[in-house]
């Protein structure tokens, strides 16, 4: 959560979204090519950009 910098709310709709979680004995982890996979699948981009004059491929 630190390195993205997203909240907790937001990292757990992701996981319930499809976000690949790993488990580690009792730890669980989010491998970073997964979470980059995930926000750049077309379901997470959203059709129009919030942020005036950027587009999405």
């Amino acid at each position: 959560m630190q390195v993205t910098g997203i909240k907790r709310f937001a990292l757990d709709t992701a996981r319930r979204n499809g976000l690949t979680v790993r488990k580690v004995g009792r730890r669980c982890f989010n491998y970073g090519q997964d979470f980059i996979d995930h926000l750049l699948s077309p379901k997470t981009i959203q059709s129009e950009s919030p942020v005036a004059g950027v587009s999405f491929p």
